[in-house]
């Protein structure tokens, strides 16, 4: 049997596809997931990232396999006075961007950070409630509106390409986690 490759998007290697015809999260919807043996990221073949998608995922996402633990994460920080340390005991992803941000800022507190797809929004909360100055951007509308109504306004909606056009505003620090797998262009 052949193995289909494409070009990896973000280090331009032979990525292999891994899963053929998996059904996706909207009716109708299938895709190849390919993984690069040389940078280790995941994409899906054909790759369509829109606000529309973004939408139903958070709609629905309590129901979707993958997302599930993000609605739990999303809960558990509004319960726990240090959220995250919390979320850094839960997965290493999280404990990376803690020991990230101290490797670098040490304990300074004027700190500038976005976060680039802040999906529910309970990291940029974590973040802000360690003290950090952060501000969370989605793509999705709907996600962006419940994480302010259950945060605070620490979100904005929008595209960062678009956002760095409009805003020359600077952050010490950007944060993408679980993220790059979704952009059409992560080159770009």
């Amino acid at each position: 049997m052949e193995i289909k490759t494409r070009t990896c998007l973000l280090c331009g290697a032979t990525a292999k596809c891994v899963y053929k015809d998996m059904k996706g999260y909207v009716e109708g919807a299938f895709f190849d997931i390919y993984e690069c043996g040389s940078c280790n990221a995941s994409f899906v073949d054909p790759l369509i990232t829109s606000e529309e998608l973004y939408n139903h995922i958070y709609d629905q996402g309590e129901y979707i396999p993958g997302y599930t633990r993000y609605f739990r994460y999303a809960e558990l920080v509004k319960k726990v006075k240090r959220p995250l340390d919390v979320l850094a005991q839960s997965e290493n992803v999280y404990w990376g961007v803690r020991e990230a941000i101290k490797t670098f800022f040490g304990n300074r507190k004027d700190i500038s950070i976005l976060e680039i797809g802040s999906g529910l929004g309970y990291l940029t909360y974590s973040l802000q409630k360690a003290g950090l100055n952060t501000t969370g951007l989605d793509l999705s509308t709907d996600a962006v509106e419940k994480a302010k109504r259950v945060y605070g306004a620490f979100y904005e909606q929008g595209d960062l390409f678009a956002l760095a056009h409009e805003k020359q505003k600077e952050y010490d620090c950007v944060i993408m986690t679980e993220m790059i797998e979704h952009v059409e262009n992560p080159k770009l």
